[in-house]
């Protein structure tokens, strides 16, 4: 019996492969302003207002204004390198231009005083410790302590050992310090008294430290550049304690600025060697889970987290708001590396075998989903892209060929032959398929059919010109494929004389991957999105319905539902129990790019490109019923899946406003059978489920009424 239980009461687990992506459908990525002075690079909130620095100006935003102008202006001149606040000043660090500090605690806004280094000296991060006494670091081999007005120099501490000191933070008693020029070590010092401050320890992580952030006078998160993010503990300064550590989302970034709400750490990855790429996290505190990511697609700065709102600075772009009410929808759980972009999957057996481009086949036991790890390598030839299974071999279309693998030991895979792109005739190898020892393969222009009853000596048969093939799905001897303008179906059950039986133009002109369920054939396009195509007469293939994404590539259906990858935007979970009106009923963040997908029914494993693998599952059910996201903004839905169905189903409705619901099961008489939801809900998507155990089998409908609207939807009880 087929239901919406595998997504949402049994445990949905989608392993990812690789690596990130544009915001989703819950999340609400909204620009709040820009800073015409320079792209910002600071933010905090004080006195009811949120403080952004961009350039030599700040700017004090109205929280609960949302996308309207600044009501607070300070020019400080000088490019701004820190902020900090302490009881109703502002402190702001400029590289050319000194230390400001602003009473912002009532308007007009007051300067208190504006303290400049001597010399040259370019200044690089304050810290205020609770007595108010300021922390100035300049690029130098001194830290500058200054009293709480900034009007005389307390102390200065002078190293001899390291050459420049950049980013600072007050930690309790503790001064934690980043080294230069690098910055890829940092100095704890003891500050208790601040007169005769005591260098404790040094520390580091192989790469640029790229903030601090206290939670208390022991724990304190530290990114690391490439390093990612670590939680620490100084109770004992003289030997930190790694307490946990999270990786980077994404090879082409740098783990930066942070912010924390008690519960949630949100940490920015900035782009690195100038690579245009960057992105947010929010990890759990004990940093064991990563519960969001996205994709921006450039440089990111400081971070605010504020209850379900976050506010991010991305550089040239302004200032963004990011509602994140849904978060709990989704969880990341496991992160696992890897060295090279997967483009093909292949499930079986808790077993994950990855087409991994220049790093061979790869084989992942994820039977313990929270800890998958690696069993088994085996190096290849060419570019690795897609794989299939069947017995003990894989084969595995690598670009330059076709490499056969044997893997009865899946910790010991082995070559077993290798046939080169020239062998074929052909310039590239995109994907490959086994029929009952009949061999299938996409070779761009051509499909190659090859008998491989004995995989060390295939033998081939015959090949079918096509316009460029990039995958094939096979059922009783006919092949199906996404052949790049055309949905192409070929008979080949008499091996040496296949028979074309159509080719059908496929919306877009871009036909990608293909999936086969019942008399269902699922194509994607990589421009126009999902296509669902009726193949019952396969010399007839009729075009149902379009599932429009902007951009897609792999799909595979497990008979519950098909996963769409849709590149930067995550998969798609689709219903096509009604092929002429499929339905979207869950998207999922992925850290990368998903180029292929693969279900086992229980497990969605994702070639996630770059590198990487997370693990995603649902929260629990809140009651009978979950609030979820609006599937279709503005409208007022019902369905019911599956239908007919046995003894359990789910219904599905979306409402477009807050309403007074009354759901009810009625008979062919009009007869209230069940009363299944009689509340006020608040816009949304909701599910429900429909036990007929106690129900005699026939014909229902399932009612759904609002103060101003009602819609009916048949189902069918078959026991």
């Amino acid at each position: 019996m087929k239901d919406y239980s595998i997504l949402w009461s049994k445990s949905l687990i989608i392993l990812l492969i690789g690596f990130l992506l544009y915001p989703n459908y819950c999340n609400a990525w909204e620009p709040v302003g820009s800073l015409p002075y320079g792209p910002p690079n600071h933010i905090l909130e004080a006195e009811g207002r949120i403080w952004v620095a961009g350039g030599g100006t700040i700017f004090g935003f109205d929280p609960d204004e949302g996308n309207s102008p600044p009501v607070d202006t300070i020019f400080v001149y000088g490019s701004l390198r820190d902020l900090d606040y302490h009881e109703g000043r502002l402190y702001i660090t400029t590289d050319a231009n000194g230390l400001f500090l602003y009473d912002i605690s009532e308007r007009p806004l007051r300067r208190l005083n504006h303290w400049m280094p001597p010399g040259d000296v370019r200044l690089s991060s304050c810290s205020v410790l609770p007595n108010g006494q300021i922390v100035v670091t300049g690029g130098t081999p001194e830290i500058v302590l200054l009293a709480d007005n900034a009007d005389s120099v307390v102390t200065i501490w002078t190293s001899q050992v390291y050459n420049a000191f950049s980013t600072c933070e007050v930690m309790g008693d503790l001064l934690l310090v980043e080294i230069g020029p690098y910055g890829e070590e940092y100095l704890l010092m003891d500050i208790s008294d601040p007169a005769q401050p005591e260098s404790l320890h040094v520390d580091g992580f192989g790469d640029w430290i790229g903030s601090f952030l206290p939670v208390d006078d022991t724990l304190c998160y530290v990114t690391a550049g490439l390093d990612g993010v670590y939680l620490m503990n100084y109770a004992d300064p003289t030997e930190p304690e790694q307490i946990a550590h999270a990786p980077i989302m994404y090879e082409g970034s740098k783990a930066g600025p942070m912010s924390f709400d008690g519960e949630k750490l949100l940490v920015t990855h900035r782009s690195h060697r100038q690579q245009p790429e960057g992105g947010l996290g929010i990890y759990s505190a004990e940093l064991d889970s990563l519960r969001w990511y996205r994709w921006t697609g450039g440089d990111v700065g400081a971070p605010l987290l504020r209850e379900d709102e976050a506010w991010v600075l991305k550089a040239h772009d302004g200032i963004y708001s990011i509602n994140l009410e849904n978060l709990q929808r989704t969880y990341v759980n496991w992160l696992y590396r890897l060295p090279h972009q997967v483009e093909g999957v292949f499930v079986r057996d808790n077993l994950a075998y990855l087409a991994e481009g220049h790093g061979g086949l790869r084989i992942i036991d994820y039977s313990d989903p929270s800890s998958p790890h690696e069993i088994g390598w085996c190096d290849n030839e060419g570019l690795a892209e897609d794989i299939w299974i069947d017995g003990n071999h894989a084969y595995v279309a690598d670009g330059n060929g076709l490499m056969i693998y044997h893997v009865s030991d899946p910790t010991q895979p082995d070559v077993v032959a290798h046939w080169t792109r020239e062998q074929f005739g052909t310039d590239w190898v995109e994907g490959c398929v086994v029929e009952d020892d009949i061999l299938y393969i996409a070779a761009h222009q051509k499909l190659l059919i090859g008998d491989v009853s004995d995989p060390a000596d295939m033998q081939p048969l015959c090949e079918i010109e096509t316009v460029r093939v990039k995958d094939v799905a096979v059922r009783d001897g006919i092949a199906y494929l996404p052949d790049q303008v055309n949905f192409s179906i070929i008979d080949c059950r008499d091996r040496r004389q296949p028979v074309r039986l159509a080719d059908f133009e496929v919306p877009g002109n871009n036909a990608w991957d293909i999936a086969l369920r019942d008399n269902l054939a699922l194509v994607t396009d990589s421009q126009t999105g999902l296509h669902i195509f009726s193949i019952e007469d396969p010399e007839n293939p009729e075009l149902l319905s379009t599932v429009e994404f902007e951009s897609c590539q792999g799909v595979d259906d497990d008979g519950y539902f098909t996963y769409v990858g849709l590149v930067w935007d995550g998969i798609a979970v689709v219903d096509i129990s009604d092929p002429r009106r499929p339905e979207i009923v869950e998207t999922f963040d992925t850290p990368g790019a998903v180029l292929n997908v693969k279900s086992d029914g229980e497990i969605v494993v994702a070639a996630d490109y770059n590198a990487g693998t997370s693990y995603f599952s649902q929260p629990d059910r809140e009651d009978n019923y979950i609030q979820t996201d609006i599937l279709m903004p503005g409208m007022f839905q019902l369905a019911v899946y599956p239908n007919p169905f046995n003894s359990s189903s789910t219904i599905r409705f979306t409402l477009p406003r807050g309403d007074n619901v009354v759901l009810t099961l009625i008979d062919l008489t009009g007869r209230p059978v069940l009363t299944l939801l009689d509340s006020r809900l608040d816009a949304g998507s909701y599910r429900i489920g429909l036990n007929g155990g106690n129900l005699a089998s026939g014909v229902y409908f399932v009612r759904l009424g609002a103060s101003k609207q009602v819609v009916l939807k048949k189902t069918m009880l078959m026991k």
